[in-house]
């Protein structure tokens, strides 16, 4: 196979970093496993794939990924709180904390995303509205036009099947 060669290079570069603790330690500040690879000089999936050949290297390498979702958010805060006033430097910036956050939201979907959680209903004025309407319907029924109806400790004027 070919790319044995670069996989024993990439092996023996790692464990002469110090392990695979060393390269848990860089994707943990922030970096890429794309990133980590170019620096060992191999492609990311075949990283990728020696970071997930052990069950125990798998569950690190995905803790190290979720912690690196907390670098990413903290560096949002670094980069929200520079004062800049260029406002092609405002807008980079601004760039820079999207992507960020994007990307913690990815790692880390449950502490950083902005979707509703599953389960979770949206709540507004009109639903509450259409929502009381139909209860009141029920319970009126079909009442005779013009009569007085007591709902829910309200008095209700009901006329043609129509509550004013």
């Amino acid at each position: 196979m070919a790319s044995t060669p670069m996989k024993r290079a990439m092996e023996a570069a790692i464990r002469d970093c110090g392990g695979i603790d060393y390269v848990l330690e860089r994707i943990e500040a922030g970096e890429t496993i794309g990133q980590i690879a170019a620096s060992f000089g191999v492609g990311r999936p075949m990283l990728a794939k020696f970071l997930h050949s052990k069950p125990e290297w798998s569950a690190r390498t995905n803790a190290a990924k979720k912690a690196r979702a907390d670098t990413w958010a903290e560096e949002t805060l670094t980069i929200s709180d520079r004062d800049e006033t260029d406002p092609g430097a405002i807008r980079r910036d601004q760039l820079r904390v999207e992507t960020r956050f994007k990307l913690a939201a990815a790692e880390a979907p449950e502490k950083y995303s902005l979707r509703a959680a599953a389960g979770q209903t949206n709540v507004t004025i009109g639903s509450l509205h259409i929502g009381a309407l139909r209860r009141l319907q029920a319970e009126v029924g079909d009442q005779v036009d013009g009569e007085a109806v007591e709902v829910g400790g309200h008095v209700e004027q009901v006329r043609e099947g129509n509550v004013d």
